[in-house]
């Protein structure tokens, strides 16, 4: 004996049959639908508060952004002191921004730039500190890859206050 008997297939029979006995997707959908209804009237607040939060986070990064000098601007008497504050801030980094605050490589410690310094005992006190300070970053970059442990080293305040050290004497050697 069989039993044989015929389903309504209508949209308004499915969706009454949906309703009595849902399935799991349905709920998540509608679990879905309600947590976007009740949290619309939120989500402008989130997003300017975000918004402000992420602004406050990467200020500090502008602003040693707008800090880097092209090459064309830096006059002799200036790269010194530019290296200077670099290798200071490193020195007393927090964070791995400040650690990382330019790359030695390129920049003013570009060899072409550098090579166009007139004096040659200042070109390479200048020459031989970006070296240093581009070792010196890329050693100790362990200690400061985690903002929440950067703890720069002895060592390495060590070798930045003689890399400070040339520097300044260069400057002052140079009569700049």
């Amino acid at each position: 004996m069989t039993f044989e008997y015929e389903e309504d297939n209508s949209l308004s029979e499915r969706i009454r049959r949906e309703l009595r006995n849902p399935s799991m997707r349905t709920i998540f959908i509608s679990i879905v639908v309600v947590i976007a209804v009740v949290s619309a009237p939120f989500a402008p607040g989130w997003i300017s508060s975000t918004k402000s939060g992420i602004n406050e986070v990467t200020a500090d990064h502008d602003l040693q952004t707008s800090s880097r000098l092209p090459n064309d601007d830096l006059t002799d008497e200036q790269i010194s002191p530019y290296l200077i504050e670099k290798a200071e801030t490193m020195r007393d980094a927090t964070g791995p921004f400040q650690w990382e605050i330019v790359n030695f490589r390129f920049g003013p410690c570009d060899p072409d730039a550098l090579a166009a310094h007139s004096d040659g005992a200042f070109r390479t006190a200048l020459t031989d500190s970006c070296t240093s300070l581009a070792d010196i970053q890329g050693r100790y970059q362990r200690d400061c890859y985690i903002a929440a442990s950067c703890n720069v080293s002895d060592e390495a305040k060590n070798g930045l206050n003689a890399v400070i050290a040339v520097l300044q004497k260069a400057q002052i050697n140079a009569g700049y």
